[in-house]
């Protein structure tokens, strides 16, 4: 049972989504299009006016490129490493776009390899 002075983790739900998009360079249109919602809809949900239903929460998370842990467990702030941050990110892109990003690291270690190569 929660204790009565304890913070309930709907009480920041907005402020971390709001946080997490702003660091990662997204803006609320870019946000709202992916999560297929309205601006003002997410404006509700970021100003904590609005509490997302569990399928909206759940595109919000996919959508930023967050860990479900900034939602369940706020207080643990702890930073990504890049590697768990770019994994996050290609998992919010379709299909295509992951061949694009695989076609470019490819090209990458190919270039790489020929450098060490010479």
């Amino acid at each position: 049972m929660a204790k009565k002075d304890e913070v309930k983790i709907t009480d920041k739900l907005g402020e971390i989504f709001k946080r997490e998009r702003v660091n990662a360079g997204l803006t609320r249109d870019d946000v709202a299009e992916r999560v297929g919602i309205g601006v003002r809809h997410l404006v509700a949900i970021e100003n904590e006016k609005r509490m997302p239903s569990a399928e909206v929460l759940c595109r919000l998370v996919r959508a930023i490129g967050i860990s479900a842990d900034c939602i369940v467990y706020p207080e643990a702030t702890l930073p990504e490493s890049e590697d768990t941050q770019l994994v996050r990110l290609i998992r919010t892109c379709d299909a295509r776009d992951r061949g694009a990003i695989k076609a470019m690291v490819e090209a990458l270690c190919y270039s790489r390899a020929s450098e060490d190569d010479q």
